[in-house]
């Protein structure tokens, strides 16, 4: 409610000591403390509540039921006025009383609340105003000190459109959004202070016309963020309106001119407003008043722009204030009207479909029912992509034919083969055939509900075709393995490059993974299973690891063991390492 915490007191958990929790604490900029369970020198406050707490509880008549009382105990100490200060913990905290439970029984003033039909109809027109509280998706770049970072917030239906982003420095971030008919880039920016050098003031411009020209000229371009500059009242142009603020600085003509170079338009300039709805700054005790913040949008679309004005109201907790600007475009507006009518109807539809269809499965399959609500509630898992990929020398690749090329590039060198070349076999030798009990165990051992491979066939549709899919796979199967050759389709694979962290952008900090064939799969299952059998009786009985349960775990279990017991009995121990 008041913003992240300065410092939070944690324990050594598991769950605390995780790098997710690390990094959520040095995101907040939060002072993390270790402390221990009832420990009074790490945490007295806590302490001292607990012990408030506790002598409460055993108060009680009977101390058994006290789970009972407790909401109502929590509730008497935050209400109870503090001697010292003469104020409850609710009043600090909240900054006003709690209301106490007498307070909720008051008699009611007219005799309409109490019909029973009037309050349900109220209720029904209450639930049905109610709306699911919005998700927001938080992109910040600038380090882990939050001195000169930029930041973009989108809503969960924008955060969906997002193509990827770009932090190309600490004060300058490219976002990309998919929209219809143009897609929408974003760049962030937050310009060096009058008190920087001219040195960095290159540095910033050079950062935002690398982000400016992985923008292409038809898609929707805005620049927006503290430019700390001032551009003054007067028209220049297409690029700065009369409706400024102040006189034209420095500053101002270097940024006026990178719009002018880059065919952009100042929009919080050419609307006419109240001298408080122009300025963008509160200097400390609000002795002066600036106008350094500023949204820019590529000219194309100035006509489009309808309003941009600042919010002075906003609570934001800084002494900038928001600017927002409205763009509306006219592209055949009953069309779309009646387009989203009927995507209000299919979705409608769709819902109660897929809550049927959830409902139905409560008493089958547990796990399908928590994917199907995942899918259901757009959860997603693991690290997020930011869309873009560095080429070898260092450039950002925005462009999905560009990011393709430099993927293509990086797997060429991954799976190079770099050994020598492989023996030759005289072609006379032949193993025996494949039998079917063979493909029929391949098939059985193979996992389900796997993806399929390039050419679309899931193991599932293999097993639904039962004993004449068996015949028929095995005929294939040892006509590749009679002529030695494998067919070009059956050999090929699709990668998928997962990140390891979020917003990675180099192709070596990403899980790649491959998608074959299932009949692939098979054939290789077999050729497996007849290694193995031959190679069984040469493979030692002190062999762990890459054996069937002889692992690499249980060979540091033995170890272990072995050593507890040696210090247990005063014994020494010898480990020979080959």
């Amino acid at each position: 409610m008041f913003g992240a915490p300065s410092t939070i007191t944690t324990d050594r958990g598991s769950q605390f000591e995780s790098s997710l929790f690390n990094a959520l604490v040095n995101l907040l900029g939060t002072k993390r403390i270790h402390t221990t369970s009832y420990h009074p020198i790490a945490n007295g406050l806590v302490e001292r509540f607990h012990r408030q707490l506790k002598g409460s509880l055993k108060a009680l008549d009977d101390p058994q039921l006290w789970s009972d009382a407790l909401p109502l105990v929590l509730l008497c100490l935050r209400t109870v006025v503090k001697e010292d200060l003469g104020l409850s913990s609710a009043e600090l905290v909240f900054g006003t009383t709690l209301r106490l439970p007498g307070q909720f029984v008051t008699p009611s003033s007219t005799n309409a609340d109490l019909d029973p039909s009037n309050y349900i109809h109220r209720l029904q027109r209450i639930m049905q105003n109610i709306r699911r509280d919005t998700i927001l998706v938080s992109i910040y770049a600038g380090g882990d000190k939050h001195e000169k970072g930029v930041g973009l917030l989108l809503d969960g239906d924008m955060a969906k459109c997002m193509l990827g982003y770009w932090a190309v420095s600490e004060r300058v971030m490219l976002v990309k959004l998919q929209g219809q008919p143009f897609n929408i880039s974003i760049i962030v920016v937050y310009a060096p202070t009058a008190d920087s050098t001219d040195e960095e003031i290159d540095n910033f411009y050079a950062t935002l016309d690398q982000a400016k020209s992985q923008c292409k000229s038809d898609e929707i371009n805005f620049i927006m963020g503290d430019l700390n500059a001032k551009v003054g009242h007067e028209q220049d142009g297409n690029t700065v309106g009369e409706h400024g603020m102040g006189e034209r600085n420095a500053r101002g003509d270097r940024w006026v001119n990178w719009c002018k170079a880059k065919d952009m338009t100042i929009t919080n300039t050419w609307f006419k407003e109240h001298p408080r709805r122009i300025y963008t700054r509160n200097s400390p005790g609000d002795v002066t008043r600036n106008q350094i913040d500023y949204i820019a949008v590529n000219s194309r679309w100035k006509r489009a722009v309808t309003h941009a004005k600042t919010y002075p109201g906003a609570d934001c907790g800084s002494d900038h204030i928001p600017v927002v600007c409205t763009l509306q475009s006219k592209l055949k507006k009953d069309l779309d009207r009646e387009i989203k009518q009927k995507c209000r109807e299919a979705k409608e539809k769709w819902l109660k479909t897929q809550c049927e269809e959830i409902e139905s499965g409560l008493e089958n399959n547990n796990h399908k029912i928590y994917q199907r609500l995942n899918e259901f509630t757009g959860r997603k898992s693991g690290c997020s992509n930011s869309g873009c990929i560095k080429a070898k020398d260092g450039t950002m690749l925005v462009e999905k034919t560009d990011i393709l090329k430099r993927w293509t590039e990086y797997i060429g060198e991954l799976f190079f083969d770099v050994r020598q070349a492989m023996p030759s076999f005289p072609d006379s030798e032949e193993g025996p055939k494949i039998l079917k009990a063979e493909v029929r165990t391949a098939i059985k051992r193979l996992r389900k509900n796997k993806a399929a491979g390039p050419d679309g066939v899931a193991i599932e549709m293999i097993e639904a075709l039962e004993e004449y899919g068996v015949e028929k796979l095995t005929e294939v199967i040892n006509k590749i393995y009679e002529d030695g050759s494998f067919p070009e389709d059956l050999s090929k694979s699709i990668f998928i490059a997962l990140p390891k962290k979020p917003g990675a952008v180099e192709c070596e900090k990403h899980r790649t993974i491959s998608l074959m064939s299932h009949v692939t799969k098979i054939i290789l299952r077999i050729l497996l299973m007849r290694a193995r059998s031959r190679l069984k009786p040469e493979i030692g009985s002190e062999q762990y690891g890459f054996v069937k349960d002889s692992g690499t775990r249980n060979a540091i279990f033995v170890i272990r063991m072995i050593t507890e017991r040696a210090v247990e009995m005063q014994r020494k121990m010898y480990t020979c390492v080959s």
